[in-house]
């Protein structure tokens, strides 16, 4: 958790020294984050994200220790890039308030978040959804519960195609990622963007 907040009083303070931000606006950001290590202390939050790595088991740990200690009026939503929403809103007494949120990385940074709707999600949850990108400034779009979603059932299909490349010879891994950012003005290559990801985050997609 000290790591973590580490991490965003250094991103605020860059972007104040990188004049993107005044300090007034940086310390009012600061001011609205409460760090807890005790679930209990988001009885009142009308929202909960969950934001752990694709491990569906520890995720569904997670929402079956939150759900009977959030109000019932409460909305979850799950942060996953390819688990199933559906899955996770099973484990929960009110499938029908959990919507999947998918925001892309760095998310301070990256302007899409998809909206998944599951099977159980209701109307309610998946407005919310848009409501939430909208209010952060995102591009939103609506994606079904399915592996992936939409762009990393298109993206990591992608990456694993480059390493099977790799593999056979069609080029090196700089030849590759320089291919794909001067050919298909991508900004980054696949091979170093499943390196950005995380391979192991990769092999759990």
């Amino acid at each position: 958790l000290d790591k973590g907040m580490a991490k965003i009083e250094k991103q605020l303070a860059r972007a104040v020294e990188k004049g993107r931000m005044e300090q007034s606006d940086a310390d009012a950001v600061r001011g609205r984050i409460t760090p807890t290590l005790d679930y209990a202390d988001l009885a009142d939050c009308d929202l909960v994200i969950e934001a752990i790595s694709e491990d569906l088991d520890r995720k569904l740990e997670m929402w079956r220790e939150i759900d009977p200690l959030v109000k019932d009026d409460a909305f979850l939503a799950t942060n996953t890039s390819s688990l199933s929403v559906a899955t996770q809103a099973d484990a929960t007494k009110r499938p029908d308030r959990l919507v999947g949120l998918h925001f892309f990385n760095p998310p301070q940074v990256m302007p899409l978040l998809e909206v998944v709707r599951a099977e159980p999600s209701s109307d309610d949850a998946v407005e919310l959804g848009f409501s939430v990108g909208e209010k952060l400034g995102k591009t939103t779009v609506a994606a079904k519960d399915n592996r992936g979603f939409i762009v990393n059932r298109l993206l990591v299909p992608y990456m694993l195609d480059a390493i099977r490349a790799n593999e056979q010879g069609v080029g090196s891994i700089q030849d590759i990622d320089t291919g794909m950012k001067a050919g298909a003005s991508h900004p980054m290559g696949p091979l170093e963007l499943a390196d950005f990801v995380g391979l192991d985050t990769l092999a759990a997609i």
